[in-house]
């Protein structure tokens, strides 16, 4: 009986491999239709208990090994397909078959290559919260009405991905995998960021989608220079590099996205966001030596010195108005 047939399966008594075609099919259907996708990942069969969680084993090897279109899903073909042509094993554990590994292609090398491979499996599967300050979805145009177009992040689903997905999606997007000098220098900088830091991953998708665009040249230039500032020394009073280069991505990714917060600085923060938005290299070089406690030269020769005013903020009876780092340097008070 099918009962009988499941218990001996998770007890480790049967294995069920290289079966027949018809009797694979219907195994695969069983998954999809308990998924409630067809193309649900595999390990979303262990949330839904179809077989017991400590009686399952999908690791990314075994998804990236079924998955032969490499599109980071598994259909109920490619499922079906691993099963009957002894490629995979189900019993106590769904597994892949010794002899099958040794010979399967490596189809993430062969999309991505071996060294932005190695750079993806960098990022974890632990998720991390969105960016320090949450943004309200009613945001997204307000600042500048018509001028920047934003993904709309806290409204969407983009961070329940994981890091390794978000990362994937970077170098998939055809602007970096036709540019090898700029998908270089934003795997010089992706290289440098925390493995599971899914708001940069969201910024460098955004940076690259945004409009106005950015050029190729500045992109460039943008990751060169973040690249370095993240290991860069700044004012002690400035706090962490990594919060500032994270702060900075942020603002020229998504510049109608910075806000004022609790202060009235709206004439200082239009004029940031503008800068943002139509000098993003100026705009990160200045934040650059303005952290530094520098005076800073604009390309029209106007000296701007740097205004520690917010140094003072959440200290005693002064009001932290919860800005990011990026806003406190730039605008002041």
């Amino acid at each position: 009986t099918v009962e009988k047939l499941a218990t001996s399966l998770q007890k480790g008594d049967v294995v069920l491999t290289n079966i027949g075609k018809q009797s694979s099919n219907n195994i695969a259907e069983y998954f999809s239709d308990r998924s409630n996708n067809i193309n649900k990942k595999i390990e979303t069969w262990n949330k839904e208990n179809i077989i017991p969680k400590d009686q399952i084993d999908i690791s990314d090897e075994i998804t990236n090994f079924i998955d032969t279109d490499a599109n980071e899903e598994i259909s109920t073909n490619e499922f079906s397909e691993a099963i009957s042509s002894g490629n995979i094993s189900i019993g106590k554990t769904i597994s892949i078959n010794p002899e099958s590994i040794k010979i399967a292609p490596n189809r993430l090398e062969e999309r991505f290559g071996r060294e932005t491979v190695g750079l993806i499996k960098k990022f974890d599967k632990t998720p991390i919260g969105p960016y320090p300050k949450p943004y309200v979805c009613d945001i997204k145009n307000e600042v500048i009405e018509n001028t920047f177009l934003i993904k709309d992040l806290e409204c969407s689903n983009i961070f329940d991905k994981k890091p390794y997905q978000l990362a994937r999606e970077l170098f998939d997007i055809p602007r970096v995998k036709n540019n090898p000098e700029l998908k270089a220098k934003i795997s010089n900088f992706a290289n440098a960021i925390s493995s599971n830091d899914k708001s940069a991953l969201i910024s460098i998708q955004n940076i690259l989608e945004r409009n106005p665009k950015i050029s190729d040249e500045d992109l460039k230039k943008v990751f060169d220079k973040l690249t370095t500032m993240l290991s860069s020394t700044y004012d002690p009073k400035v706090g962490n590099t990594k919060d500032l280069v994270i702060s900075a991505l942020h603002d020229i990714s998504s510049p109608s996205n910075i806000s004022q917060e609790e202060i009235g600085t709206c004439v200082g923060t239009s004029v940031q966001i503008q800068l943002a938005i139509r000098n993003p290299v100026e705009y990160i070089n200045m934040l650059d030596t303005l952290a530094k406690k520098q005076n800073y030269t604009t390309i029209t020769g106007h000296i701007i010195p740097p205004n520690f005013s917010f140094e003072n903020e959440g200290i005693g009876t002064n009001k932290d108005t919860k800005r990011t780092i990026s806003s406190k340097i730039i605008v002041g008070k």
